[in-house]
């Protein structure tokens, strides 16, 4: 089914805007939106639930209008999940080997320096091929999750100012479930998300 993005205001009385989708797409939807009302989500053409091809395009919507954040060389996927109060845009894109979406890799966009890629660990047994980005505060600090192949290993990273991810679980002391998947991180750099129990 086509759906369309939109954001609301609570009145009263209550306000509801159609956002515009990137031309040529049919269908979208809004994911994240900061204080300064500038919002971030996916455009693309009607295919399945939230994702390949109705995220075509990860775009930003600001003063009316819609870009496009670009791509890492895949036309599917691309999915921002954050944007901070500064415009710095964090989320997911599409491998082009990949077409269903078994493989993505995390990625921060910022004005200065449009779209980039957020590696994996590296150096890590067995090896990890997948990123992905959940969350930024406002120092551009990255959190998100690191995976192998066959998503049996996935550790909780950041990636601080975009720079090589750190395993979370490194971190963490003498705190016994593993951390698998850091969700968000505030300007406190307090990070919520998901570990497994041993």
């Amino acid at each position: 089914l086509r759906f369309l993005p939109a954001v609301w205001s609570l009145g009263p009385p209550d306000q509801i805007q159609d956002l515009p989708l990137f031309p040529g797409d049919t269908s979208g939807a809004a994911t994240a939106i900061n204080d300064n009302g500038q919002i971030v989500g996916i455009s693309g053409i009607c295919d399945q639930a939230v994702g390949r091809h109705t995220a075509r395009h990860a775009v930003l919507w600001e003063n009316g209008g819609v870009i496009d954040l670009g791509n890492l060389g895949a036309q599917w996927w691309n999915t921002p999940t954050a944007i901070n109060q500064r415009g710095d845009v964090v989320g997911f894109a599409g491998d082009p080997a990949f077409v269903e979406g078994d493989i993505l890799h995390a990625f921060m966009w910022t004005k200065e320096d449009g779209i980039r890629h957020l590696k994996p660990l590296r150096n890590h047994t067995p090896e990890h091929v997948d990123s992905e980005a959940y969350g930024i505060n406002e120092a551009r600090q990255i959190v998100g999750v690191s995976c192998d192949a066959d998503f049996v290993d996935c550790r909780a990273v950041i990636w601080d100012h975009g720079n090589t991810p750190t395993d979370l679980n490194d971190l963490k002391g003498g705190f016994s479930p593993r951390l698998e998947t850091a969700k968000d991180i505030n300007d406190k750099g307090e990070i919520t998300g998901r570990a497994i129990a041993a």
